[in-house]
């Protein structure tokens, strides 16, 4: 499993904006659950784990030898992931399952939207609110 620890600066309501940021982790976690009679459709999925605040896109299937490499993008209370994947070893891999996941780490309290774009699509796969308590 591959993880990044990225930081960058955050906005968050009730936080001066510049003076915050956040730590989020990436990860590249399998599927679980995973029955070959189903048909399981790609969903975003949002969780708490302890004080972390923990995004995936669940049923995702690309190459075994692919990973995870998102880009992130902050204007305010906003935050934008565009979920790409990089694989420099052209269809050696097979299909795989997996969950592109972003952990956002002990955020400090507010509200923020997640948008979750995949690639360079103009609309989001889907979005979530979310208030830190």
């Amino acid at each position: 499993m591959r993880t990044h620890v990225l930081l960058f600066a955050a906005c968050l309501p009730l936080v001066a904006c510049g003076a915050k940021t956040l730590d989020i982790s990436v990860e590249q976690r399998g599927c679980e659950g995973l029955s070959e009679d189903q048909n399981q459709v790609p969903t975003l999925v949002h969780a708490k784990e302890g004080n972390n605040y923990v995004f995936y896109r669940d049923w995702v299937f690309v190459s075994s030898t692919a990973e995870f490499d998102p880009e992130f993008n902050q204007d305010r209370s906003d935050i934008e992931i565009r979920e790409y994947w990089t694989d420099d070893t052209e269809g050696e891999g097979v299909d795989t399952c997996f969950r592109p996941t972003i952990v956002i780490n002990d955020p400090e309290p507010g509200k923020f939207t997640l948008f979750w774009y995949l690639g360079d699509d103009t609309t989001p796969f889907d979005n979530m609110q979310i208030e830190v308590e």
